[in-house]
């Protein structure tokens, strides 16, 4: 198996998204996985008659659980869909909710963390990031689109900072 299938198998991308290179940087620590887009025609959920088209692309990344003592980065160039009604709107991606810079899986592991930890330092120290808010902020995360867990991230690390626990 090459380390494009075994990361496919790892991060659990599928279909229409494949793993289409794996960069690793000895140097860095660093493992970043270039995901794509098979191309597909897409239906407008607000015309089930009407086909979605591709309205423009944006770069995307998200911080992933470590694989074997590597930071693992996702990356991806994700479309904008505009629909017959007007509307643009990103597509959804399966490993990471909209506008979020960590994958599901990191943010399981964050809050898992943020609940058996004492400290905000431990939970830096053990994701590997220089705060909290570095490892969780999302790039839009007062949006509506924001998870419950999501929010319970920004809570407990607001507790946090005011207890005087996050250093």
């Amino acid at each position: 198996m090459k380390d494009t299938g075994l990361y496919q198998q790892l991060l659990g991308i599928e279909s229409p998204w494949r793993v289409s290179v794996v960069n690793l940087s000895i140097a860095d620590k660093r493992v970043v996985v270039e995901v794509e887009l098979k191309p597909q025609e897409w239906a407008d959920p607000t015309d089930p008659t009407r086909r979605a088209h591709v309205h423009g692309w944006t770069d995307r990344q998200w911080c992933h659980l470590d694989s074997c003592g590597f930071e693992t980065l996702i990356q991806a160039r994700v479309p904008q869909l505009k629909y017959a009604s007007g509307q643009v709107e990103e597509l959804l991606v399966a490993w990471a909710e909209r506008y979020a810079r960590i994958t599901r899986a990191m943010e399981g592991f964050v809050l898992a963390l943020l609940a058996a930890c004492p400290n905000m330092k431990q939970v830096c120290e053990l994701t590997g990031t220089p705060s909290i808010r570095s490892c969780c902020a999302g790039s839009n995360a007062a949006s509506s689109g924001v998870r419950p867990s999501r929010l319970r991230i920004w809570d407990l690390t607001r507790r946090a900072l005011s207890a005087g626990t996050a250093t």
